[in-house]
């Protein structure tokens, strides 16, 4: 008996390791050759079944669209890696497809089946099995090769459904806007302006605007990607879902009449998800998208927030003279000398010194902005702990600088004949805030 049993264990395990070699293990028998030797860009059309479901997509010039079974934006990297998968992957083996031969491949019914239509009108098929049993390749089906060998990349990437394919991005491609708009129920809306290659604040007030804050704004907009998706909401949805009227409308404007804009509403909270995430619909789609919370909040940025609190614009390079006025203390003066270099009462200053304070005082910038009409004698800034006034031999100067720390250990400052009235950090007084030695 116990022979008879090892015996059969024997036999048993030589048909199983036989199968391996045959399924797995055995090299190709034959050259690669590529499964569908198609160019990709000749594809139109693309149609996947799997099971009960069915994706088409068409191509649009240079992008991919979801014809069904809803229109949508596709995802177009994952469309490119579809089809280079699919047109490109090398037959590993071929093996026998006739009759119910095909069954233990997985290929009665087959997984996935993809039609490829060209632009020659042909449609080509392609029939997805299963995996072999390590998982190291699967099973595919043309009428040209017959049932073959392929790597497990090849399903991996092809047979992928609706939900797989749409464009989680929440913006379709959009070029720079020319203008930008905040709403907000029961504020004045926040306007931007593009007319050169600056942006500028119009409404609530006119001022220059921060360029690296719009341009992380634009940045973060391109960025949303959606965590999930309501297709066909209601109105009761909607309101629901705080989107009528909702908390804030960003609208991207352009001057081009072939063009649209962008209208992108950001809405309350979706409690179903597992994380914080929030609703948002873009223009009047029926389709809401589902957004990370933490993406969303930066981009409710106040007018404050949009504007540039730089307090002086000037190029280092055109300094030619610098005066540090300090409360208490004689006035330095430094004066650049013809090699380039700085020069106080005559003698040599620290050249790479002098150049560090003028850029901490060009780059200085307001935390927040504590007053638009003027007041500087509230705020101690008519007789400020320091001045700073820089200048140029060609005349242009840029206007003087206050500075001054508070009996509270506040630190505010403003450009002289301006009526705006900044914050600023402790550590941005302490770099302007040097005495003769520092300069040695």
């Amino acid at each position: 008996m116990r022979l008879l049993t090892t015996l059969l264990l024997a036999i048993a395990t030589a048909a199983l390791g036989a199968w391996l070699y045959l399924d797995v293990a055995q090299p190709p028998t034959l050259p690669p050759t590529m499964l569908l030797p198609l160019e990709p860009g000749r594809v139109v059309e693309l149609r996947i079944e799997r099971g009960e479901e069915r994706v088409v997509l068409v191509r649009d010039g240079a992008l991919w669209k979801i014809r069904e079974p809803r229109l949508a934006r596709a995802d177009q990297e994952r469309i490119t890696a579809l089809l280079e998968k699919s047109l490109r992957s090398p037959i590993l083996r071929e093996l026998p497809s006739n009759g119910d031969e095909r069954n233990p491949y997985g290929l009665t019914p087959p997984r996935a089946r993809l039609h490829f239509r060209t632009d020659d009108g042909i449609t080509h098929r392609l029939d997805l099995g299963r995996e072999t049993p390590l998982g190291a390749s699967a099973y595919a089906h043309t009428a040209r090769t017959g049932t073959v060998l392929v790597s497990r990349d090849l399903p991996f990437a092809a047979n992928r459904g609706f939900d797989d394919l749409r464009d989680r991005k929440a913006l379709p491609p959009y070029d720079t806007p020319r203008e930008i708009r905040l709403r907000r129920p029961g504020l004045p809306d926040t306007v931007l302006i593009r007319p050169a290659a600056t942006w500028q604040i119009v409404e609530p007030f006119v001022a220059d605007a921060n360029l690296e804050v719009v341009a992380e704004l634009l940045r973060r907009l391109e960025r949303l990607s959606a965590e999930d998706f309501l297709d066909d909401a209601t109105d009761a949805d909607l309101d629901a879902y705080s989107l009528l009227p909702p908390p804030l409308v960003i609208e991207l404007g352009y001057q081009q009449e072939e063009q649209d804009g962008l209208r992108i509403a950001i809405g309350g909270p979706n409690l179903r998800a597992a994380t914080a995430q929030v609703w948002l619909r873009i223009d009047d789609q029926p389709t809401l998208l589902s957004v990370r919370k933490s993406d969303v909040i930066p981009l409710d940025l106040s007018p404050d927030a949009l504007r540039d609190k730089r307090l002086l614009k000037a190029d280092a390079g055109e300094i030619d003279a610098l005066t540090i006025e300090r409360a208490g203390a004689e006035p330095l003066l430094f004066l650049r000398s013809d090699d380039g270099g700085w020069k106080i009462a005559g003698e040599r200053a620290n050249t790479g010194t002098i150049r560090r304070y003028l850029d901490d005082a060009l780059e200085l910038r307001g935390e927040q902005t504590l007053s638009t009409a003027g007041g500087a004698e509230h705020f101690g800034l008519d007789t400020p702990t320091l001045r700073i006034v820089l200048q140029t031999a060609g005349g242009g100067s840029p206007p003087a600088l206050r500075l001054h720390e508070t009996e509270d250990s506040r630190f505010v400052a403003a450009a002289e004949g301006s009526g705006i009235i900044y914050s600023i950090g402790p550590h941005a007084f302490a770099r302007l805030d040097k005495t003769r030695p520092d300069f040695d």
